[in-house]
């Protein structure tokens, strides 16, 4: 039996390994931008809600480009320092001034940072500006959770209205998403790195919504360049293959954008295959459980789920 050309014997053992993961909260895939298959493991269920950790980042790409085509931001090339003066006043340095909305996207602000053992505090948006330097932005890829909450506050900044009232708006209302959690910093602008809650329905329309060009329901939502720029690595020269805020790789073969969050949340994009595929997973594990986790999504796409589509 195949049902959007993916044969359900293949996709049941996907499934199935799934199932016996034992860590594994779901497993959802869309072909054509139909489901063909949608399971919850250990109790939980399509009306769950699940912390989705840095896929939050991948979120907060989105919305920039939204803002990008709706005129609030001119472009990923304006300066941090405009959204944010009254904490460049007292910074001479040239680097740290000319630090873009593009930097911030692709991870190479040049911020000194630790994704393990460093943490904002206090006045978050300040603490990551007061960050000290450590390269030249633009050359070297650091992930960092600041650079996505810059972004989240510029957001804000520009739009005169709280991430999370933009997304409504222009991205979650038009795709029929309803937010229930966001976790906010102590001054109240929505995290960038992580702190959002999204049921395994909601990762796979924002999966749907890059796979269709920007276009969801008839509506288009964000601009096809926006798309391909995300989906394109701006790391040349690194074994990193990163867009805007979007992880790039190659999965049997084929070309896959994907949004990572920590402990196996997962949206994959694959566009020649016309595929969309979800998990989420147990977040509050150590971190090798996480890269167990991890390594076992990747195995059952590569290995089940791939080998099921008829091409």
């Amino acid at each position: 039996m195949a049902f959007e050309g993916v044969d359900s014997l293949l996709m049941n053992e996907a499934i199935l390994r799934a199932e016996e993961s034992g860590i594994i909260y779901s497993l959802m895939v869309l072909r054509n931008g139909a489901i063909v298959s949608e399971n919850y493991f250990i109790g939980k269920s399509a009306q769950d809600s699940f912390s989705v950790r840095s896929v939050t980042k991948s979120i907060i790409g989105t919305l920039i480009g939204v803002a990008i085509r709706n005129g609030d931001v001119k472009d990923e090339g304006r300066k941090l320092r405009n959204y944010f003066p009254e904490y460049f006043g007292t910074i001479s340095d040239p680097v740290k001034n000319n630090i873009a909305i593009k930097h911030l996207l692709t991870m190479t602000s040049g911020f000194q940072w630790n994704e393990v053992a460093d943490r904002l505090y206090g006045n978050y948006m300040e603490s990551a500006i007061i960050t000290p330097m450590s390269d030249v932005h633009g050359e070297m890829f650091n992930y960092n959770s600041s650079n996505p909450h810059l972004l989240s506050g510029i957001i804000t900044k520009s739009t005169n209205r709280s991430t999370l009232d933009f997304a409504n708006a222009y991205l979650f209302d038009p795709l029929g998403i309803t937010i229930k959690r966001w976790d906010v910093d102590p001054q109240g602008y929505y995290l960038g790195g992580t702190g959002l809650f999204m049921t395994a329905r909601d990762m796979a329309k924002v999966g749907f919504l890059y796979l269709n060009q920007g276009c969801y329901a008839g509506k288009n939502i964000i601009c096809n360049k926006w798309i391909n720029d995300s989906w394109n690595d701006h790391i040349p020269g690194s074994s990193i293959d990163y867009g805007y805020l979007w992880w790039l790789m190659e999965s049997a073969g084929h070309k896959t954008a994907y949004a990572f969050g920590y402990g196996g949340q997962m949206i994959y994009v694959i566009n020649d295959l016309q595929l969309v595929v979800v998990f989420t997973a147990d977040p509050n594990v150590n971190a090798p459980t996480a890269q167990n986790t991890r390594n076992l999504e990747d195995d059952i796409l590569n290995f089940n789920i791939i080998p099921a589509i008829h091409q």
